[in-house]
């Protein structure tokens, strides 16, 4: 079992050679317990149904509920996320490079048309692994996540997962996923791409650096 703690990431015996085999059958590596107690819990609330947007995505065909890329919750998992010691264990899962930076969004399907995602793939902004987190409180049917290999064969699928579970899925390479139609509930999950490029406490400074740069603008001493 992996699982992201208040103090670190912990690994049992054997599941990362597990996760690995998986992995390269199916193109997705299922993760129960992925966020451990106390911290699902305190991301769960941070989170407001009410935020989620409706927005489409510029290069795939399809749309979901999105939550704003500066709201509290979608910043602390990215702060609970991007740790050296997890980049490194997703890379030997994955047989990628290791990663530099995580980057998430939080996003809601629900039945109405147009809520899903045709096939499509994450490739692209130095992306090389995506990862998905479950955050439904309730039950939802349909919702599926697809992959599928460079020969167009549906080789992975994961529907609901508990609350906390979580999966990789590969990107690049001609592998493609999808999102089927929510068909009844709600799907809300954290969606994110570990990616190559800059270390997170350089990014962390970058961004620290142009808040205070907004903030002198808008209020001049």
């Amino acid at each position: 079992m992996i699982r992201i703690t208040q103090g670190g990431v912990e690994i049992g015996d054997g599941d990362a050679e597990r996760l690995r085999a998986e992995y390269l059958a199916t193109g997705v590596a299922v993760m129960p317990r992925f966020l451990a107690e106390p911290t699902l819990s305190a991301l769960l609330k941070k989170i407001n149904p009410e935020a989620f947007a409706f927005k489409t995505e510029p290069n795939v065909k399809g749309s979901t509920l999105f939550m704003p890329s500066t709201d509290p919750a979608l910043e602390s998992l990215h702060f609970m996320l991007n740790r050296p010691e997890l980049f490194a264990l997703v890379s030997r899962i994955a047989a990628i490079p290791v990663p530099g930076t995580f980057f998430s969004r939080l996003h809601r399907t629900i039945p109405q048309l147009g809520m899903d995602l045709d096939w499509h793939d994450d490739g692209v902004d130095g992306r090389i692994l995506g990862l998905n987190i479950n955050l439904s409180t309730e039950t939802y049917t349909g919702g599926l996540l697809q992959v599928r290999n460079p020969d167009k064969q549906t080789v992975g699928e994961v529907g609901q997962l508990p609350p906390g579970d979580a999966f990789l899925f590969r990107i690049g390479d001609r592998w493609e996923h999808r999102l089927t139609p929510v068909e009844s509930g709600a799907r809300t999950v954290a969606v994110g791409w570990f990616r190559l490029g800059k270390e997170w406490s350089t990014v962390v400074l970058n961004k620290f650096r142009s808040s205070m740069i907004f903030a002198e603008t808008e209020n001049p001493r």
